[in-house]
């Protein structure tokens, strides 16, 4: 008998690991589009509607005023003038950066600018920030609405500061006040060569800056006789003198 050929059992097909699903494509989310100005910070800081460019002495100029805006209205600011301040800090060679984190913040905060003219005068110009005029509707079919102009609150008021009469211990012959906008402290009158407006910065090398009342008045107290030097400030230019501490007479004729 010839034998029967072997059965071979058909091969079990491998398993195969179905394709993945492919994963949907994600739009990409666009990117925030960085503020105009260096340093703007986003659109939550505004400005007070000037433009301004660096000259050959490492000024600001002010090139441009948006019509509208808050230097526009003050009517105080001009085109050519020069930034030498804002709020107490120098701007003589800074960088853009500077003056946008400087002249840009929250919206019905105020600022304060030194500007110098063409004439070499310089003036203090507080301005308060806001937000741009909007451009009117282009929907003609939209009635126009006029909303009522709210005026600005005006800035506070500088104060005298109040020597107290503290035992055997007296002050330097100055009259000063407090601007509260900027905290310096400035001289009303012009006396023993300091002039009138001239801002005290440091007293016997301590700054002035950042300090309450009662501090600057404790750096300007002591002992009848003894001196103490002041370091102010006149149109961005520092200087030194020695005053020596007496007692002087009040308006109401009251000794301090």
């Amino acid at each position: 008998e010839v034998p029967s050929p072997p059965v071979l059992a058909a091969p079990t097909p491998s398993p195969q690991t179905p394709p993945s699903p492919a994963k949907p494509t994600m739009p990409s989310q666009p990117h925030a589009s960085p503020s105009h100005l260096p340093g703007g910070g986003g659109d939550d800081r505004v400005g007070v509607g000037i433009t301004v460019k660096r000259d050959e002495d490492g000024l600001y100029v002010v090139r441009e005023i948006a019509g509208g805006g808050s230097a526009d209205q003050s009517g105080q600011v001009f085109a050519g003038d020069r930034v030498v301040e804002i709020d107490g800090r120098s701007m003589v060679r800074a960088s853009t950066q500077d003056i946008s984190r400087s002249i840009l913040g929250q919206q019905g905060t105020w600022l304060s600018l030194l500007l110098k003219r063409k004439d070499n005068t310089t003036h203090l110009v507080q301005l308060l920030r806001s937000a741009p005029p909007q451009a009117p509707s282009r929907n003609p079919s939209a009635p126009p609405v006029s909303s009522p102009s709210t005026p600005p609150p005006p800035p506070p008021e500088p104060y005298q500061l109040q020597i107290p009469l503290e035992g055997s211990l007296v002050a330097v012959p100055l009259n000063l006040r407090r601007v509260p906008l900027t905290g310096a402290v400035t001289v009303t009158g012009a006396e023993g060569g300091v002039g009138d407006g001239d801002e005290l910065t440091h007293v016997d090398g301590v700054a002035i800056e950042g300090k309450s009342d009662k501090a600057v008045i404790a750096l300007l107290l002591g002992q009848a006789g003894s001196k103490a030097q002041l370091t102010l400030k006149s149109g961005g230019v520092e200087y030194r003198i020695m005053v020596e501490r007496r007692m002087v007479e009040r308006p109401g004729g009251e000794e301090k």
